[in-house]
């Protein structure tokens, strides 16, 4: 059994057993999760912030259908070989005109 005493109410939030608990109730993580805070009640504060967390959050759902799932599957298929495109490496301007300033230094003393 995990060792949940030292969790912050983010990682309750993000435990899927206190998701599932918090989400869909059934008998036994009700019963298991009742008698944690039952046991600890140090961390009922905690516990109340973590259901907040996961109550707030929602996630839509948007159903994929095949011929979306098939076209973005052919995609991945189609560019996975392909070589990663390297960027050029980019001199921001600020050092353009540094290292103009510094040329012209230079060049004035000769």
């Amino acid at each position: 059994m995990k060792d949940f005493t030292q969790f912050s109410a983010e990682d309750f939030a993000a435990h899927p057993d206190f998701i599932a608990w918090v989400q869909k109730p059934d008998g036994e993580n009700h019963h298991f999760w009742t008698s944690w805070v039952a046991s600890h009640p140090e961390s009922r504060e905690t516990i109340g912030q973590a259901r907040r967390l996961v109550s707030t959050i929602h996630f839509r759902q948007y159903p994929v259908g095949d011929a979306a799932y098939q076209r973005v599957w052919h995609q991945i298929q189609k560019n996975k070989d392909k070589p990663v495109a390297q960027h050029k490496k980019v001199i921001p301007l600020r050092y353009r005109y540094g290292i103009a300033a510094s040329l012209l230094i230079l060049l004035s003393f000769f």
